[in-house]
């Protein structure tokens, strides 16, 4: 596969998980690395010394001299956003800021004459409550305030490939896991439950279904999208299989080896916006225009990620 190599690129809120992730790929293609990221949930980047990389410890909407830091940038990945629907509930002003006035100050401060690829990255759960196979033309369904700051960004980056003809690219994300996802997370979640000999926690009924891609093939699908000359702007990052959450209850068991059952909790009032009934994306755009297929499994995935928490909790022994 090609990668990007030997070039300047930025990664806003690139000290998250996703960002974190595609931080590491870019330095090992021996790309100059900037990262700004004020850092709320901590930096998990591996290499915070690396040569290559420059970090900026600052929020993305008041930066003031962002012109000078994204100066002679030839990629843009645009990941900050703020997650977790217990956190967004809280500081729903800080989530619309986050990923609407900091993108826009992006945009601002980039210079547009130059060839620059630049890749936002929106979520799934712009649909809203979508009962069908989500495409790129389902319609969007504002319902949270995370998911509308999400929408107003789309149509931002609409605005500008309009008016500038620009081609920057919008990739919806399904349900991305692996290591390094916040703890509050279902699949975190789920395997702290059974490693601990706890029920397993569920909201409803378990028979809600998700997309869930590895991060491994979410990084592949980002570089592979920024290098494209493709026109296509929108396109869904999934694997195309929905699972029940049901289903990945067993699984975590499966992959830990311990059968510890399942508890059905009543879902809060406040999580009930967050609630999809069924989330399965459509790969026809990634496959047809972007050459490009998720290849892991998530039974696989989820072997690959409770490998890493082994491997992270010895290396925690040791110290």
């Amino acid at each position: 596969m090609e990668n990007i190599k030997d070039n300047k690129v930025a990664v806003i809120g690139g000290g998250g998980f996703i960002g974190s992730h595609l931080v590491d790929k870019l330095l090992s293609d021996d790309n100059l690395v900037v990262v700004i990221d004020n850092f709320l949930f901590g930096n998990k980047i591996t290499n915070q010394k690396h040569k290559r990389l420059k970090l900026y410890n600052q929020d993305i909407n008041i930066l003031s001299n962002l012109k000078n830091i994204l100066k002679d940038v030839e990629y843009v990945f645009y990941l900050s956003s703020i997650v977790g629907v217990d956190v967004v509930r809280k500081i729903p002003i800080d989530v619309i800021y986050s990923d609407s006035i900091g993108l826009w100050r992006t945009l601002q401060s980039i210079d547009i004459k130059k060839d620059i690829r630049f890749v936002y990255t929106s979520s799934s759960s712009v649909f809203g409550d979508e009962i069908n196979i989500i495409t790129e033309n389902t319609p969007l369904r504002p319902t949270s305030h995370y998911n509308t700051a999400k929408i107003f960004s789309e149509y931002l980056i609409d605005a500008y490939n309009e008016q500038l003809k620009t081609n920057f690219k919008i990739v919806r994300l399904f349900n991305v896991y692996g290591p390094r996802q916040d703890k509050r997370m279902v699949i975190p979640r789920f395997f702290n439950y059974c490693k601990y000999g706890e029920k397993i926690k569920i909201y409803g009924d378990g028979k809600q279904t998700r997309d869930f891609t590895y991060i491994n093939d979410v990084i592949d699908a980002l570089i592979h999208i920024s290098l494209s000359s493709s026109s296509v702007i929108k396109v869904n990052i999934a694997s195309g299989i929905e699972t029940s959450i049901n289903d990945l209850a067993e699984m975590v068991m499966e992959v830990i080896g311990k059968q510890v059952g399942k508890e059905y909790l009543k879902i809060p009032h406040h999580r009930s916006v967050h609630e999809y009934h069924r989330r399965v994306g459509s790969t026809d755009v990634l496959s047809d225009h972007f050459h490009y297929k998720c290849k892991i499994l998530l039974k696989d995935g989820l072997k690959m990620y409770y490998k890493s928490l082994c491997k992270f909790s010895e290396s925690g022994k040791k110290r």
